[in-house]
């Protein structure tokens, strides 16, 4: 999961994220464990943890860099903030520090979207997929608005009001998400590159929605593999206690 602390390459290009994502799970770990408030807790450290990457982008912090994933701070940031405002202990406190992480997470999406485009470029094989992801190149305030969408999409989950349709749909998304993450690079590359010369836009979104149907027929699949699997390893007694049905 973190092979250039050993100087070796990922198994697959995908998993650069797990580094970090593991940095952010372990400093929470810290969080829970710890005695006293946890919202407090957590507010300090999403302050604490933003003001050293606005800090770092003036300042050269290299091992800073590596070691608290401050290029992806104000992303984290988001989403620890839409927990704090929906937790509603703070209101005021909570939205400045939402708003914050919001514009943080612009102004690094803006800063970051030239290095995103010279790293398709450089990963890109010499065929038609690889002549096209040289010609175009992301556009900076278009990630800003992504990431000002997300944001969005994300903290209107937590309100709506969802009927069983929805809510089925929202299931059947999140389910797919995480095979979408291991299988899309893989998968789509080797897609997109059997595409016909001329037509790659055509081919992105076939690739797109091929790997889309490829990754709900493994959440289907998977769940009452996981399911099954779950009740031959756990004890009886355990398993009528998870699944019981609660009183009324």
């Amino acid at each position: 999961m973190m092979p250039r602390l050993f100087g070796v390459p990922y198994v697959d290009d995908v998993y650069w994220s797990l580094m970090y994502e593991i940095f952010f799970y372990a400093g929470v770990t810290v969080l829970l464990v710890g005695s006293g408030d946890f919202v407090l807790r957590l507010q300090v450290f999403t302050a604490v943890w933003l003001a050293l990457a606005l800090l770092g982008l003036v300042v050269e912090l290299p091992k800073l860099h590596t070691l608290l994933a401050l290029k992806f701070a104000p992303y984290f940031a988001v989403g620890i903030s839409v927990f704090l405002v929906r937790n509603a202990r703070n209101a005021v406190a909570d939205r400045a520090l939402l708003a914050a992480s919001l514009a943080l997470a612009v102004v690094f999406a803006v800063i970051q979207a030239p290095g995103v485009g010279d790293a398709v470029f450089a990963t890109a094989p010499s065929t038609d997929a690889g002549q096209f992801a040289s010609r175009v190149r992301p556009n900076a305030w278009l990630c800003g608005a992504i990431v000002m969408a997300g944001a969005g999409a994300l903290y209107a989950s937590t309100i709506l009001k969802t009927g069983p349709r929805l809510s089925r749909l929202a299931l059947a998304l999140g389910g797919i998400s995480y095979p979408l993450y291991l299988l899309h690079d893989s998968f789509g590359s080797v897609l997109i590159e059997l595409a016909p010369p001329g037509h790659i836009l055509l081919s992105i979104v076939l690739a797109m929605s091929a790997v889309a149907a490829l990754c709900y027929g493994v959440w289907r699949i998977e769940v009452p593999v996981r399911r099954h699997l779950m009740r031959a390893g756990m004890p009886s007694r355990l398993e009528r206690g998870i699944t019981a049905q609660p009183p009324g």
